[in-house]
């Protein structure tokens, strides 16, 4: 007399995994470009939200000391590679490395996010300017 196994069979077979697999890959091809475009809509906000905190703090920083304050990008008129804030204390609208007080940097922007400005902050040297009663 023969006894059939009682044991349950347990695992995955082939095809299991094979679908298994397949609807994984569907859901990601799916999800990968609506995360790229999330994380760089994130990116977008957290870029302009640190833009408007270096405009408020070079506010706060020329009313606070009671001279004028600046925010000018680093590199001639390109906002996209950073800004400095400083207070200029020799009012010649020009960071001057030894006179002037540096409040803080800016950080490079990713390459694919660009800042535009109009006015002074679109002339051949842009910058943001507020005096000490705190007006632009």
């Amino acid at each position: 007399m023969s006894r059939a196994c009682s044991r349950p069979s347990r695992g995955f077979t082939l095809i299991e995994l094979l679908v298994t697999i397949s609807v994984a890959v569907v859901l990601m091809t799916i999800a990968v470009p609506n995360f790229v475009q999330f994380q760089r809509n994130s990116q977008l906000t957290t870029t302009s939200n640190t833009l408007l905190a270096a405009v408020s703090a070079a506010r706060g920083e020329a009313m606070k000391r009671g001279a004028n304050a600046m925010v000018r990008p680093l590199t001639d008129n390109d906002w996209s590679k950073g800004w400095r804030i400083y207070v200029d204390v020799n009012r010649d609208n020009v960071w001057s490395d030894g006179t002037d007080i540096q409040v803080s940097v800016g950080a490079p922007l990713p390459s694919y996010i660009s800042v535009n400005a109009d006015g002074t902050a679109a002339e051949a040297s842009p910058y943001l300017l507020f005096d000490a009663s705190g007006y632009a």
